[in-house]
């Protein structure tokens, strides 16, 4: 995983964080989900749907991906609204985005050296991923950058 903290501006685009390319297949069986590697052209390497083995998504959908701005300059570009921080992940943050409509999707995510890292869930059905509606995303980001630990 790429080292958190601020972004590297200086880096190459192939030297961004691609989770598609650069999440190993150990990392993605230890936490248990199935990234798709052969998803949609539109949006690799940058970011690729996945699923959440024995999680029922209840017609909702994941996406993890990276942007090449740092946090704060992705939160205002796009106008979003941090909701909270990740439970026990600090300087990492849930978002909702108000131009959609906000109680469909939300992104946890995190600044590291090679890019932004987010988790994204949208449900048109307006289902939570969990108790919260965006606890399965933020539980990833947090597991997914303590696999190093």
């Amino acid at each position: 995983m790429p080292e958190l903290g601020p972004f590297d501006e200086s880096l190459a685009p192939d030297e961004l964080f691609q989770p598609c390319r650069d999440i190993p297949v150990e990392v993605e069986d230890a936490l248990g989900i199935e990234i798709d590697r052969n998803g949609p052209e539109y949006l690799m390497p940058g970011a690729c749907l996945f699923t959440v083995n024995n999680w029922d998504s209840k017609g909702g959908a994941l996406m993890i991906g990276t942007k090449p701005v740092s946090l704060q300059d992705w939160v205002t570009v796009l106008g979003l609204d941090v909701e909270s921080e990740v439970p026990g992940f600090h300087g990492a943050v849930v978002t909702r985005n108000p131009v959609y409509v906000t109680e469909a999707d939300c992104e946890a995510l995190v600044e590291t050296t090679r890019g932004t890292v987010g988790v994204a869930y949208t449900n048109v059905d307006l289902q939570p991923s969990g108790k919260t509606f965006c606890e399965v995303p933020a539980r990833v980001l947090s597991e997914l950058f303590r696999m190093e630990d």
